[in-house]
Parts: C-alpha cells; sequence; structure tokens
C-alpha cells in the first residue's frame, strides 16, 4: 500500500505547513488543534452526527437484493456505502426509515408481500395508501450494526392501525435496534390535507401528546420513557401558521 501525504495550512499565531503521512489502512488518526480555542469557536460536532435516511417505500430495495427483497440477501452495495462512512467516523450507523410515504401507510399482519402500492399511486413520485406486510420489516437486519429510527403513521389518524404497526416494528426489529419512534411526518403540511383546515398548533400537541401516551402504553413503557423523536417540519408549505412554512 502506497503511502500519501495530506497537507493542512493552519493559522495560529503564524502560518505553518503540516505533512503528515498516513496508512489508510489503519484506524490511526491524528488530529491538529490549535493551542487557545478562539473564543466565537462552536463546540465540538459529535462525530455521529451525519445519519442516513430512506423513504419507506424505498428502503427494501437499498436493504436487500431487488429480486428477493429479504433479509438473506443484502444489498451489498448498500452496506458498503454505509460502512465507509461509519468506518471513518467510527460510530454506529443510525438509520431513519419513513417519510411521507410511510406516513400515509397502514399496517395489514396478514399481508405476504412486504409492502403493496396502490395501481392508481404507482408512477407518482411518493406514492401514498401503502400497504405494508410484517415481512417489510425483515429487511432491517440486513444492517446488523445500526439503530432504527421509524416512523409511526399519523398523517392516517389511525391509532390502533399505528399501535399495531409500532408492536410490530419492536417485535421483529428488537427494542435493543431502536433508536427511537417518530410519529408521523411533517405535521405542518397537514393542514386542509390530513386535517381539517382549521387544524391548530394546539391541536397538532394535543394529538401528539393522546397518541405518544397510547403507543407508549401498548408497548409496556412508561410515558416518562424517551423513545420519541422530535417532529421533522417541511420548510415547503403554503401559509399554515406553523414553524418551518412560508408564513
Amino acid at each position: 500500500m502506497r503511502w500519501f501525504s495530506l497537507t493542512l495550512a493552519l493559522l495560529h499565531t503564524r502560518e505553518a505547513e503540516v505533512v503528515l503521512g498516513v496508512q489508510p489502512e489503519t484506524n490511526d488518526r491524528v488530529i491538529i488543534s490549535p493551542q487557545n480555542v478562539p473564543h466565537n469557536a462552536s463546540r465540538a460536532i459529535s462525530p455521529s452526527f451525519p445519519g442516513f435516511a430512506f423513504e419507506e417505500m424505498s428502503f427494501c430495495y437499498y436493504a436487500a437484493d431487488l429480486t428477493l427483497r429479504n433479509k438473506s440477501n443484502p444489498n451489498q452495495v448498500s452496506q458498503n456505502l454505509i460502512q465507509a462512512i461509519t468506518g471513518k467516523t467510527q460510530t454506529q450507523p443510525r438509520i431513519r426509515v419513513g417519510g411521507t410515504s410511510l406516513d400515509n401507510s397502514s399496517y395489514h399482519p396478514d399481508q405476504a408481500e412486504p409492502f403493496i402500492i396502490p395501481d392508481s399511486q404507482k408512477g407518482k413520485g411518493i406514492p401514498k395508501n401503502i400497504k405494508i406486510g410484517p415481512s417489510y420489516f425483515y429487511s432491517f437486519a440486513n444492517f446488523p450494526q445500526a439503530q432504527y429510527v421509524v416512523d409511526i403513521p399519523w398523517a392516517t389518524n389511525d391509532l390502533s392501525n399505528s399501535i399495531l404497526l409500532a408492536k410490530e416494528v419492536y417485535k421483529v426489529i428488537d427494542a435493543s435496534n431502536i433508536y427511537a419512534l417518530e410519529i408521523g411526518n411533517e405535521p405542518n403540511n397537514y393542514h386542509g390535507n390530513a386535517r381539517p383546515s382549521g387544524w391548530s398548533m394546539a391541536d397538532l400537541a394535543s394529538q401528539w401528546h393522546d397518541w405518544s401516551g397510547n403507543i407508549s402504553k401498548a408497548l409496556g413503557f412508561s410515558e416518562n420513557k424517551k423513545i420519541y423523536q422530535a417532529i421533522a417540519l417541511s420548510s415547503e408549505t403554503g401559509t399554515t401558521g406553523f414553524p418551518g412554512g412560508t408564513a
């Protein structure tokens, strides 16, 4: 293996040039810091800051071979890409699976297929009304070192069905591999769509509190257990009055 040089221009009390010899096949890291931290410096950024996210409709294809879509036939390209990044940061991968497609999906425990996209939604970008079966979650095992953030459908406004999905998530993926649950996706777009036009921030907070409490209870957790990720808001909305919109 050839050695290579990395040249860094450092500014402190004077300019200096440092040449480091590094062997790519090792995990040794050389960190050069100024003797004094600048007064306006930010706090150190955690190496685990970079994350990974997949839309529900495409995750099976990234996790497994396109022809089989199961945990026995992993997608080696995806595995290698994630391992390349986490190998550099030396952190455990955290993968969010969800988005608009999952937020508008429903869970069907007797369905054999991982997911079914309605014919009316095919070819329309991000489809809605996808039906998810238990085998959808098998492909999560193809990233064995990962912890997951999993969206729980909220746009559908069907609490009982979302509880069934949450239970299946913990059953198949296992609690040790769940980093967090996220109720809904971009709920500032619900206004006038998945919810009435008069749906307010107070309504959102009230319903989220009700849903999180019921889901936690169904999973056997106390209401104080920290299992939920903060909601993600859309930056592309109409006049909604919600943060993240264009009001």
